[in-house]
């Protein structure tokens, strides 16, 4: 926000914003959630989060890190305390474009990056659908993930290095050794940003970054496909993933309620008697034989749909750009209802599981099962299918409907973990989704986080509520 006031102590070092209509538009997540801080803080470097760290454990007040909250669990948002909102620390500050590294501070939005990487030749692989409204930090925070985490994995698995700094005012930094042979103890020591990668911000708050970059792909192909159903969609999908042997860069699935939200927006087109799209993303390299990548997916296409002549083939930036923006209207536009919602005692209830692709049929069989109980809530299921990472949103539009969604997001929780899956892909745990960590991780495991915390953050002033 431009215009904040400016109420600076030189005895604290930073500015200690307490108007409360910039802390209003500071207590809102993407989801509708709400906070109640008494005070906002927009450091510019790492020396104000020193101070501002100082001061919460000096005086036990709360701390939460932010960045530009598009959380879906609540874990930007806090009932007390401050919130350090970091998008002002949003510099680039070094690229070693032969080592391919770059190091970054984590306000930076991800798209943003991705985009400059893309100028120097090079790809930062992770694409989260909210990439332009996200932080690099916040990614880290949740290891998030996107399309392409099919076939490049999520946040942690390109984060190099972290500095840190805990609950007493301690700067940390955390290293990564992947690529090396070590049986130097448990791995997770080996890897030290793991322990922080996924933490939400209950260890410390990240002020610098390190990445790994690979070359980026010299054009991509991305293929539409319509199904008559979700069930052939699903079987198409599998095929794929457990039988090709090259897997597509990403594998994304749009249900009909995605493919309600999207008629009558421009560059949409969905051929009648359709119930589903599966759109995939195919990278080409240079030795890329176009024709055969062409022909051995119309075949395999034409075997899973009535509906293969419709394929939609996107090759120029501007087409590929354009189709993911509308997929990136579908979340927003559920985002909308969902705060929509709040205003009556509702939300958007999302589930991010995640099950193995041999499983994923049974999933959604399972939901079919559940369906009578939501009556007639509205269901978006879309998302990254190929990883067996579909989200689906259930839009409770008060109160007791949003008991009824939750208990059977609650259900289908017990179901991914039943069939071997776990509870979260992406948008981590924070306070919506704690009460299931139990359900995943035995009490050993979940007493020592405690133990982690107790040590980094002796008076647990970091980021309350989130995980533990």
């Amino acid at each position: 926000m431009e215009g904040l006031p400016e109420i600076k102590d030189p005895q604290l070092g930073f500015q200690l914003v307490k108007d409360p209509d910039v802390i209003n538009a500071y207590s809102q997540d993407a989801l509708g959630i709400k906070g109640n801080f008494e005070a906002i803080v927009r450091p510019k470097g790492e020396e104000e989060v020193l101070d501002v760290i100082s001061y919460c454990y000096n005086t036990s007040k709360k701390l939460t890190p932010q960045g530009l909250r598009t959380s879906l669990t609540g874990a930007s948002m806090a009932e007390e305390g401050i919130a350090l909102c970091l998008e002002e620390m949003n510099s680039i500050l070094d690229v070693d474009e032969k080592a391919k590294v770059a190091y970054v501070q984590p306000g930076v939005p991800t798209g943003d990056l991705r985009r400059f990487f893309n100028t120097l030749g090079l790809m930062y692989p992770p694409d989260p659908t909210s990439q332009k409204e996200c932080t690099i930090g916040g990614n880290v925070a949740t290891n998030a993930s996107g399309s392409r985490s099919l076939k490049f994995g999520s946040t942690g698995d390109w984060v190099c290095y972290l500095r840190v700094i805990d609950g007493t005012g301690k700067v940390h930094e955390f290293y990564t050794r992947k690529g090396l042979k070590s049986a130097c103890g448990p791995r997770i020591f080996q890897n030290s940003v793991d322990i922080i990668v996924g933490s939400e911000g209950i260890f410390g708050v990240i002020t610098k970054i390190g990445l790994r970059l690979i070359d980026k792909p010299p054009d991509s192909i991305i293929f539409v496909v319509f199904f008559e159903d979700v069930y052939k969609a699903l079987q198409f999908v599998t095929h794929v993933i457990l039988h090709k042997k090259k897997l597509p860069a990403a594998m994304e699935l749009l249900d009909e309620y995605c493919m309600s939200l999207l008629e009558g927006m421009e560059g949409y087109y969905a051929p009648k008697g359709s119930r589903c799209i599966i759109y995939f993303e195919e990278d080409i390299w240079d030795d890329t034989n176009e024709d055969q990548l062409l022909e051995s997916w119309y075949q395999l296409i034409e075997r899973h749909t009535k509906l293969s002549q419709d394929t939609i083939l996107l090759r120029s930036n501007r087409q590929k750009e354009g189709f993911k923006q509308l997929r990136h209207r579908v979340p927003e536009a559920l985002n909308e209802e969902s705060i929509r919602a709040a205003k009556h005692g509702g939300l958007k209830i999302s589930t991010d599981w995640v099950v193995p692709l041999e499983n994923i049929t049974k999933i959604f069989r399972f939901f079919d099962e559940l369906r009578p109980m939501l009556k007639d809530m509205p269901v978006a299921r879309y998302g990254h299918i190929g990883s067996g990472h579909p989200h689906f949103n259930i839009i409770a539009r008060d109160e007791r409907e949003k008991e009824l969604a939750k208990e059977a997001e609650k259900r289908l929780v017990l179901k991914a973990l039943e069939l071997d899956g776990t509870i979260s892909g992406e948008h981590g745990i924070g306070k919506l989704k704690k009460g299931y960590l139990s359900l995943m991780y035995p009490q050993e495991v979940i007493s020592t986080l405690k133990s982690v915390k107790n040590i980094l953050d002796p008076k647990w002033i970091l980021s309350p509520g989130n995980i533990i």
